[in-house]
């Protein structure tokens, strides 16, 4: 439950919002971002299969 608690919190649209509006220096940050945040909820998933598996 932990897990859905964290993705929800990441893909809120509140906090997609702000990361969007952050000055950009020639770099886009939402793509970096979602990127990012994506890959935070996978690796969790793998490591709690993982985990979970081991027990």
């Amino acid at each position: 439950m932990a897990l859905v608690a964290i993705a929800l919190l990441l893909f809120c649209p509140p906090l997609i919002i702000v990361v969007d509006r952050l000055p950009s220096f020639n770099v886009g940050w939402l793509p970096l971002y979602l990127f990012s945040a994506w890959a935070v909820v996978i690796g969790l998933t793998a490591w709690l299969m993982e985990h979970r598996a081991g027990h």
